[in-house]
C-alpha cells in the first residue's frame, strides 16, 4: 500500500488526559466505569463525565491525582505487577506460598502437578482471557498474560466478607491457576487469523516506526515495529532507514508469524483514527523480545543491495 493510500492521521494536542485517554486506560486495565469509580472513590456519574465523548473540545478536565493514578496503575499492569488497591498481591517471597504464587514456569508446573494429583480442580473458575480475570462467586484472581503464551498471577480479591489468607486459600488459588492454564491451552489450539501484510514502510503517525497493514480484515490490522527495536534486534550498527526497512522486508514472513501469534493471544490494541479508509483498526506492536527469534534466524545479513539475495548468513545452510 502506497503512503498516499495509508490512513490520514489527525493529531491532537494532548495537554490533559481526555475522555478517550481515560477510556483507553480503563480498557487496558480491564475496568468498567463502575469499577474504576469504586477504586478511585468517586461517583459513577463523575466517572461517566470523564469518559463521555469529547464534543467540540468541551471535555471535563480529569483531576491530576486521578490521571496520575490511572497512569501508575497501567505502568504496574504492563510490568505484570499487582496494582488494584482493593486486592492482595500474589507475588510473594513467603516460602510457604511461593510455589503457588511464583510466576516462573517451574512453580506453575508444580501447581499443575498438585492439581492433577487430586484429579483436577475441585472448583471450576470462570476464566475471562480478555479481562485477564478468573472468578469464583465473589472471589477474583487477576493475572497478566505473557507474550510467550503463559501467564503470571497479579492479585487475589474477596468480596464475600472474608479477609484474604493466601495460605488458607492456597488450594482455591491452585484451582484458579489450573483453570487459567486450561483456558490458555484451549485457546492455543484455536485457528489463527492469518495476516496478509503489505510492504513495510515508515509510519505517518509515529516517528521512527515501521508499519505493515492488512486491510483485507475487518477491522484492519496494523503491525508496527519501532526502528530502534529493529536496529537492536538485528545488530545493524549505524543502519540507515532503508537498511532497517530492507531487514523487515527480507524477514517479513517470520515477522508475520510472530504478529499472528500475538494477535491470537490478545496482544492487540483497538485504535480509532480520523480516516474513512480504516477508521477503526487493531494494532499489534512488536517488542525487542518479539523480534529476537526473527533476528536469530534471519535469512540474510545486511549487505549491498546487489548481493543481498545471494549471500547467506554466517552459519546458515551449512
Amino acid at each position: 500500500m502506497a503512503l498516499s493510500d495509508r490512513p490520514n492521521w489527525r493529531y491532537i494536542d494532548a495537554t490533559m488526559m481526555r475522555p478517550a485517554d481515560v477510556r483507553h486506560h480503563l480498557q487496558l486495565l480491564n475496568l468498567s466505569p463502575a469499577e474504576a469509580a469504586d477504586l478511585l472513590d468517586v461517583g459513577l456519574r463523575t466517572m461517566r463525565r470523564w469518559t463521555a465523548p469529547d464534543v467540540q473540545g468541551e471535555a471535563e478536565a480529569v483531576p491530576g491525582a486521578v490521571e496520575a493514578a490511572l497512569r501508575a496503575w497501567l505502568k504496574l499492569h504492563r510490568l505484570g505487577l499487582s496494582w488494584r488497591p482493593d486486592a492482595s498481591a500474589l507475588a510473594t517471597a513467603d516460602p510457604a506460598t511461593i510455589a503457588a504464587h511464583d510466576a516462573n514456569a517451574q512453580a506453575l508446573h508444580d501447581v499443575l502437578e498438585r492439581v492433577r494429583a487430586r484429579r483436577g480442580p475441585a472448583t471450576q473458575w470462570d476464566v475471562d482471557l480478555e479481562r485477564c480475570r478468573a472468578s469464583l462467586g465473589k472471589m477474583t484472581v487477576s493475572f497478566y498474560l505473557l507474550r510467550d503464551g503463559g501467564f503470571t498471577p497479579q492479585s487475589f480479591r474477596r468480596s464475600d466478607g472474608l479477609s484474604v489468607d493466601l495460605v488458607r486459600d492456597q488450594a482455591l488459588l491452585e484451582d484458579a491457576y489450573a483453570c487459567i492454564h486450561a483456558k490458555l491451552q484451549a485457546q492455543a489450539h484455536e485457528p489463527r487469523v492469518l495476516l496478509a501484510l503489505d510492504d513495510p514502510d515508515f509510519s505517518l503517525a509515529w516517528d521512527g516506526v515501521i508499519e505493515m497493514w492488512d486491510m483485507s480484515l475487518s477491522p484492519a490490522v496494523l503491525v508496527t515495529i519501532d526502528s530502534d527495536v529493529v536496529q537492536a534486534a538485528s545488530k545493524l550498527i549505524a543502519a540507515t532507514d532503508d537498511d532497517l526497512l530492507r531487514f523487515v522486508r527480507l524477514n517479513k514472513m517470520a515477522i508475520t508469524e510472530v504478529a499472528e501469534g500475538l494477535l491470537a493471544r490478545g496482544f492487540v490494541s483497538d485504535c480509532k483514527i480520523d480516516s474513512q479508509l480504516a477508521p477503526v483498526f487493531r494494532r499489534v506492536e512488536l517488542s525487542a523480545d518479539d523480534l529476537a527469534p526473527v533476528a536469530r534466524r534471519a535469512r540474510l545479513i545486511l549487505m549491498p543491495e546487489s548481493a543481498a539475495d545471494t549471500k547467506p548468513m554466517a552459519g546458515e545452510g551449512a
